[in-house]
């Protein structure tokens, strides 16, 4: 259905956005299975040394969403992250199935898990199964008719990036309390302005967003370019029940013949929101099966295997978060928070 701008409600979602906080940019390339495809006609989005000036567009969570209240300017995932045999520092990522409305093996295993109590034994034992939160938009380059793809962490610490950055502005520059619509589609919309700084970090340099502000546009997107923007969950990589089961103990991504998943009406153990949606499963990965990972325990009792913190903490070769610099790339939960994200992971590959 062709993308029609005068039938469009935003409802509240910039104020909920205005609580997402912070990210950083991360490539859609990884020997790990990822959560989400770039369509073909798109590119992935990362910030380079020029100033830059964009829309972010709207899209669907699905095509039956209904025209005046179904668009959303970025799609918030939770993402599971099961363990990759082959390069255990790059895990296979899976969007969460309740998403869709279906059960989900990680957090059915969660709540099994969780005894209630907070810390020590207890947030090892569920820590693997929590999903962590990404956030992907929709932008268009000022003056043409591309789109591309920015992915980011929902949350992070230290520095403001750019999800917080950009929200932060909206409501700094809110109109009668609410935050400016931005993304709006029509004359009430803005130009996107990000200033970005170069950053080092052991020898590795890289950009990040340092600044955003909003301008007049020159020009209304055109529809070719929301007519591009694909429903979110149809890039979203949902796998089935039984593959996220197997790749949970050690297994590795499996092909899937059958179209995308459905919303299952008998998912009796699902707790939480549900949404009808459409979506894709993944490409193999095709990779020998290692002792590394998760532990191959018997079935639906994976342990995921994280370096111990407080040991390394003497060999860190400059890792704020006191890692190995380069060497524990994506082995805790605080690379996924970290501010030399982008440098470690260079380090990595050159050594």
């Amino acid at each position: 259905m062709a993308f029609n701008r005068n039938n469009v409600n935003l409802g509240n979602q910039f104020a909920h956005a205005a609580e997402v906080s912070r990210g950083e940019s991360k490539e859609n390339n990884s020997s790990g299975r990822n959560y989400f495809q770039i369509p073909a006609n798109m590119k992935n989005h990362k910030w380079g040394p020029k100033e830059e000036r964009f829309n972010v567009l709207l899209a669907k969570n699905n095509e039956s969403d209904d025209n005046n209240t179904g668009y959303k300017f970025y799609k918030p995932v939770p993402v599971h992250e099961l363990p990759n045999m082959q390069d255990p520092k790059r895990p296979h990522r899976y969007p969460c199935l309740r998403i869709i409305g279906k059960a989900c093996p990680c957090c059915e295993r969660k709540e099994i898990e969780d005894d209630g109590t907070k810390g020590g034994e207890n947030w090892d034992r569920i820590k693997p199964f929590i999903p962590k939160e990404r956030i992907l938009y929709y932008i268009n380059p000022e003056n043409t008719e591309d789109v591309l793809i920015h992915e980011c962490a929902a949350k992070q610490k230290g520095e403001a990036a750019f999800p917080q950055r950009l929200m932060a502005q909206a409501t700094a520059m809110s109109e009668g309390g609410m935050p400016i619509p931005f993304a709006s589609p029509n004359e009430d919309g803005r130009i996107v302005k990000v200033n970005t700084a170069k950053d080092s970090f052991n020898g590795n340099e890289f950009y990040s967003a340092s600044a955003v502000n909003f301008f007049p546009r020159r020009e209304l997107p055109s529809d070719v370019v929301y007519n591009k923007c694909k429903p979110w969950n149809e890039i979203l990589l949902f796998g089935t029940y039984e593959e996220m089961t197997g790749v949970m103990n050690g297994e590795d991504p499996k092909i899937r013949s059958n179209p995308a998943p459905q919303k299952n009406q008998d998912a009796d153990n699902f707790r939480g929101n549900t949404q009808q949606n459409q979506g894709f499963t993944q490409e193999p990965a095709n990779t020998p099966q290692q002792n590394q990972g998760f532990t191959t325990s018997p079935v639906n009792q994976p342990v995921r295997v994280f370096p111990d913190e407080e040991s390394v903490l003497t060999n860190s070769r400059g890792c704020p978060n006191g890692l190995s610099f380069g060497n524990d790339f994506e082995t805790s939960r605080k690379c996924c928070n970290c501010n030399a994200y982008d440098a470690c992971k260079e380090s990595r590959k050159t050594n």
